[in-house]
């Protein structure tokens, strides 16, 4: 085995930012038969089972005492304890909160090389070179690993997913990992209240950043997406960790990734983290102060203005032409 896919699943099912990094992974190895994937946890049997007939890729069911709930102590002593003796060349992970934890970590105990947020690759003289963006997506950073085993996250919608084969074995082991008692203890999780269309079925976003200024800006969101059919509010981080917009708002690495026809990007300064969440929109218009921000370069219609000053305007044209 050349390459390990470390996927999160969720009843039995794989998120397509998982497929996605199962894509890298199948690039760097070669072949289905030299990359993996690796479940934990709750339903890890069953996930591993849908993954190894849907697409052809062995799949290995880590099963364990305090793998479930997740932490990522747990995990990575999990996977170590599995893989470590005998490591693949690559360990390639969706660019997710929890994976985000759990690669450094593995990195560390194996001596080996780690990158976050990849965007793409190509082979040079000596392997392969990795790019991922710098300084909040103003450059792009080429990596050349010296050392294995190379450990990866990839950003959501950087590369295709793995696609389906037909008549495919399922090829699923199992393997237990024996870990010491946790330091580490869950403390429970709750799913946030959503109010209005979801971000995954609007087919128009309005998001605010940290331009918004503060939770006042926010009405001027909202009245902006009632102008849109089947639309919703969204948001970067920065208003959502600020608590202007709840956190089922947010999008990007750490949040949801949308694909709606119209993504209008207000007071958002374009950083690779939200970029990445927003990568499969039709068409963004982006509404920044800042003619230099990040955003323009990822928008189809820029406008450099205050949102405050730029959305009243939008507002009294739609209302003078209805």
């Amino acid at each position: 085995m050349r390459a390990l896919i470390l996927a999160e699943h969720a009843e039995g099912t794989v998120s397509k930012a998982g497929l996605e990094a199962a894509g890298l992974a199948l690039a760097l190895a070669g072949t289905r038969g030299d990359c993996a994937f690796a479940l934990l946890g709750k339903g890890a049997h069953e996930a591993a089972r849908e993954l190894a007939v849907t697409y052809g890729v062995p799949a290995v069911a880590v099963l364990g005492k305090g793998l479930f709930p997740p932490t990522s102590w747990a995990w990575a002593r999990a996977v170590w304890d599995v893989f470590g003796h005998a490591p693949p060349e690559f360990f390639a992970a969706p660019q997710t909160t929890l994976m985000s934890e759990i690669l450094p970590m593995l990195a560390a105990r194996a001596g080996g090389f780690y990158a976050s947020g990849v965007e793409d690759w190509h082979a040079g003289q000596d392997g392969p070179v990795f790019l991922r963006a710098a300084y909040s997506g103003k450059y792009a950073m080429e990596t050349a690993p010296r050392v294995r085993p190379v450990f990866l996250t990839v950003l959501p919608g950087a590369f295709a997913p793995l696609a389906p084969v037909e008549g495919a074995e399922a090829r699923v082991t199992e393997a237990r990992a024996e870990l010491p008692p946790s330091p580490v203890e869950h403390a429970g999780w709750s799913r946030p209240l959503e109010s209005g269309l979801s971000l995954a079925l609007a087919d128009s976003l309005v998001a605010g950043g940290r331009g918004l200024g503060g939770p006042e800006g926010v009405d001027l969101l909202r009245q902006a997406a009632a102008l849109f059919p089947r639309s919703a509010v969204a948001g970067s981080r920065g208003a959502c960790d600020a608590g202007w917009l709840p956190a089922s708002s947010q999008v990007g690495v750490t949040g949801a990734t949308v694909s709606p026809k119209l993504y209008m990007a207000c007071g958002i300064s374009g950083a690779f983290q939200h970029v990445a969440g927003m990568r499969g929109a039709g068409f963004v218009v982006a509404v920044n102060l800042d003619p230099k921000a990040p955003v323009f370069l990822h928008a189809d219609v820029g406008i450099v203005e205050d949102l405050k000053v730029f959305l009243p305007l939008l507002l009294k044209a739609a209302g003078e032409n209805p």
